[in-house]
């Protein structure tokens, strides 16, 4: 098999998909700062239940009871009728990937519904995968604005705050709300974006204050393994996993096993442990069963079957990796390069040239086609002289970007392999 090159945005940083569901709470977003262009997931989209009902949230008794009178409490606006059935409709396109259909419901949903944030939330939520990430912060402004107390459009304002670069802005807001209700939701919050900020002590303690408000919110335990991670206290990551998926002994059970963003943080552990890929592609694998949507993990695992040889394997989490990111150029060339070496050329092509209009700075996608044109270009319908010249100039712009020399731990043969175009370009165009 010919050697290929497949960027994957490094999973250190990666949990950036943001909404988190299937672990017993209100979804929570999970945006690292050093993630360019976050995607999000609507309010009560789950892969278990993708019609789930926007009933208004209850607060526990320890949230109730641990809550000054003096401070405000966070609610929910129910939608009910027509705007529930789109809303639900809109949710199940979501999580089939239709994000055109989706958004389009949640307009609906919304029209129905003026009074709601949900559907608001819904609508940033596909603005932010299809890579408009201003006009989704843009939306979630005005989804606060009709629901000042919902922490879902709270949530998804903070982290679209985030993914936009304006995290001291997201903070500040995160802050105010936690200043304003006494809840393990807007502590976890502000946690999170202290977290996305750099401000680790803050994250811990808010997150653990969102604790004692609620000593079985999930959001918050998974709060203090992230920022254990973000902060490079890997060890400390590992142990906040196991008490949440595993449970540490008898008297301390698991949490949420199921829990999908736990579940993927273990799993980018994993893969940058040695001895574990195996762990990290059973974890990855069951991500993608819990959660499809979740790019990262679809990702992923497509890429750890590429690097295995499993091309056609490869295929299927990176096609739905696709659906919920269309405008993800490390996707694109992940998914590129599987059909490329499934002998699927003139998808290969297509894919791979989107991925370059994706991301200019990108080198893989180019190093790819190159290899396409190189060895496949009559299979895509290129004459000799077309495929020869398009595979130097890719190359060329690979090498361009990569530099005069490969980085360290990279035998990439682009030398080689441009001038091995050049010698064939010259010989089809001297006859």
């Amino acid at each position: 098999m010919l050697r290929s090159i497949t960027v994957l945005r490094s999973l250190g940083a990666a949990l950036a998909l943001a909404s988190l569901v299937g672990c017993g709470q209100t979804p929570a977003p999970a945006t690292p700062a050093n993630v360019p262009s976050p995607a999000a997931a609507p309010a009560g989209a789950s892969a278990s239940s993708a019609t789930a009902k926007p009933a208004a949230a209850q607060p526990s008794k320890q949230e109730e009871a641990a809550k000054p009178v003096v401070v405000a409490n966070e609610k929910k606006v129910a939608l009910t009728g027509a705007a529930r059935a789109s809303y639900e409709g809109a949710n199940a396109a979501f999580m089939e990937g239709r994000l055109v259909d989706a958004k389009a419901a949640f307009e609906k949903a919304s029209r129905e519904a003026s009074n709601s944030a949900a559907p608001l939330v819904g609508i940033g939520a596909i603005l932010e995968r299809q890579g408009d990430v201003p006009a989704a912060v843009d939306v979630y402004r005005r989804a606060v604005a009709i629901e000042p107390d919902n922490p879902e459009s709270a949530r998804a304002l903070a982290f679209g705050l985030v993914a936009a670069g304006q995290a001291s802005e997201a903070v500040s807001f995160a802050r105010a709300r936690a200043e304003k209700y006494a809840r393990s939701a807007a502590a976890t919050l502000y946690s999170e974006a202290a977290s996305a900020s750099g401000d680790s002590a803050t994250a811990q303690a808010e997150a653990q204050r969102a604790l004692a408000l609620d000593s079985s919110y999930v959001p918050a335990m998974v709060a203090v393994a992230r920022d254990h991670y973000r902060a490079g206290r890997v060890s400390m990551t590992a142990y906040a996993l196991k008490a949440l998926l595993d449970g540490i002994d008898e008297a301390t059970p698991a949490r949420a096993k199921d829990c999908a963003e736990a579940l993927l943080l273990r799993a980018v552990i994993d893969r940058r442990t040695p001895g574990r890929r195996t762990a990290a592609l059973d974890a990855f694998s069951k991500v993608y069963a819990l959660r499809p949507d979740l790019t990262e993990a679809a990702l992923a695992l497509g890429v750890m079957k590429l690097e295995a040889g499993n091309a056609e394997e490869a295929i299927v989490p990176l096609e739905t990796a696709a659906r919920f990111a269309p405008k993800n150029a490390f996707v694109m060339t992940a998914l590129g390069d599987a059909y490329r070496l499934a002998a699927r050329y003139a998808e290969a092509k297509t894919t791979l040239e989107k991925a370059v209009a994706l991301d200019a700075s990108l080198a893989a996608p180019h190093y790819n086609l190159a290899l396409l044109f190189l060895y496949a270009g009559d299979k895509a319908g290129l004459g000799n002289e077309e495929r020869y010249a398009s595979a130097q100039r890719e190359m060329e712009a690979y090498v361009g970007i990569r530099g005069p020399k490969a980085p360290p731990g990279v035998d990439d043969d682009a030398d080689s392999l441009l001038a091995t175009a050049k010698q064939k370009l010259a010989e089809v165009t001297s006859k």
